[in-house]
């Protein structure tokens, strides 16, 4: 996990003009080709002004057979984004029961640490994001 957490908060990865903006306030859904399948995750983008410097990003991860939804009830993540002013990812993973690759135990061989990079991708083309605040949790 520390691996995880440290790729995903090396600053400077992900940079650019943003192309276009989630709305403030709302859930959106997209879905993301990624190695011959189609994975999806939502997004909530906070209410608030997004700063100079771009949004933080949390990426709130289920866990074993559950989905992105059932962890947006659980976490409690939503009701303090707008405060917190950090824009919300619920990636789903992949299978059926859902999971993330968790050495041998779950999905071994499917690159999640490469599809969480590709959705920030994803992110930052569509909205600022801060790239030295990337966290996970989950």
């Amino acid at each position: 996990m520390f691996l995880f957490l440290l790729l995903l908060s090396t600053p400077g990865i992900w940079s650019g003009v943003a192309s276009a903006e989630y709305a403030p306030g709302k859930i959106e859904t997209r879905n993301l080709e990624w190695e011959g399948s189609t994975r999806s995750f939502d997004v909530y983008r906070p209410s608030g002004e997004v700063p100079e410097g771009g949004l933080p990003v949390v990426f709130d991860f289920h866990g074993y057979s559950s989905s992105k939804e059932e962890q947006r009830q659980i976490s409690g993540f939503l009701a303090q984004a707008d405060s917190g002013n950090f824009l919300l990812v619920w990636a789903q993973g992949s299978g059926n029961p859902s999971a993330w690759n968790a050495g041998i135990c779950c999905r071994p061989g499917v690159n999640d640490l490469g599809l969480v990079r590709a959705i920030v991708d994803r992110v930052a083309s569509e909205t600022a994001i801060d790239s030295a605040r990337i966290y996970a949790t989950g």
